[in-house]
């Protein structure tokens, strides 16, 4: 697998697979913020004579390569890594609101489209144990991942 395409579904793995490519290229402060706080204002800025223009064209390129050519369409005026990581985490990143919708013993309904085009349906009864037991798994793959790279 040398490349996860953002979308919808994979933000979390994507984020975390990009964050890891850009440590190995040691590109990692091009996406970091400095939180400076100024006379009362929360605002997020970064720290620009830590970020050379070369390294921040090729934490670009790094992010660009593992998104869609819809994607690029959405972010063509964006002009740093940080403002587009920052984008795109705003843009696919769960909200906190989103992350706590299902709570323990609550059943959803996933809707999906089979390999022949009919549209399924899943009943999942959310508990303790399968939060746990999805977080491990998911600790797991990020650990392939990154030994992959």
């Amino acid at each position: 697998m040398d490349r996860i395409i953002l979308n919808e579904l994979n933000y979390k793995i994507w984020s975390h697979f990009i964050m890891s490519k850009l440590e190995d290229a040691n590109l990692g402060h091009t996406i970091v913020s400095n939180n400076n706080a100024t006379e009362g204002t929360e605002e997020k800025t970064l720290n620009v004579k830590t970020v050379t223009a070369k390294d921040d064209s090729k934490a670009r390129r790094i992010i660009y390569k593992h998104l869609s050519e819809e994607t690029w369409t959405e972010i063509e005026d964006i002009d740093t890594a940080f403002e587009l990581w920052d984008y795109l985490k705003a843009r696919y990143s769960e909200t906190e609101e989103e992350e706590s919708t299902t709570f323990d013993g609550e059943t959803s309904t996933e809707k999906f489209t089979t390999l022949d085009g009919k549209i399924s349906t899943k009943e999942t009864t959310t508990t303790a144990e399968t939060i746990a037991a999805n977080e491990k798994e998911y600790e797991k793959n990020i650990l392939i991942i990154n030994k992959m790279y």
